[in-house]
This record gives C-alpha cells, sequence and structure tokens, in this order.
C-alpha cells in the first residue's frame, strides 16, 4: 500500500510537470506568434513608408 501510494505520487508529480511544460511551451509558442505578428506589421509599414516616399519622389520629379 505504501509503495502503491508512493506510485501515485510520483505519477502525480510527474503529470503536474508535463502540464507545466506545455504551459511554457504554449507561451512560447503565443509569444513567437506575437513577435512575428510584430515584425510583419513593421515590415508593412516600412513598405507603406517606402512606396509614400517613392511616390514623393515621382511628383516631385514630375
Amino acid at each position: 500500500l505504501g509503495i502503491w501510494r508512493l506510485c501515485l505520487g510520483i505519477w502525480r508529480l510527474c503529470l503536474g510537470i508535463w502540464r507545466l511544460c506545455l504551459g511554457i511551451w504554449r507561451l512560447c509558442l503565443g509569444i513567437w506568434w506575437l513577435c512575428l505578428g510584430i515584425w510583419r506589421l513593421c515590415l508593412g509599414i516600412w513598405r507603406l513608408c517606402l512606396g509614400i516616399w517613392g511616390l514623393c519622389l515621382g511628383i516631385w520629379r514630375l
């Protein structure tokens, strides 16, 4: 009975650790997607600025 309780305790501990790892992994994945989204947004803004700058240059040449 004592060994059974010990095994059950170890199993619960392992399950807890696994859940924690899964949570950390989900958080990291979420942060990565957030960073990717911010990077894409910045790239889009940069492209927009380049486009506006090109348009201004085109108008200025006329």
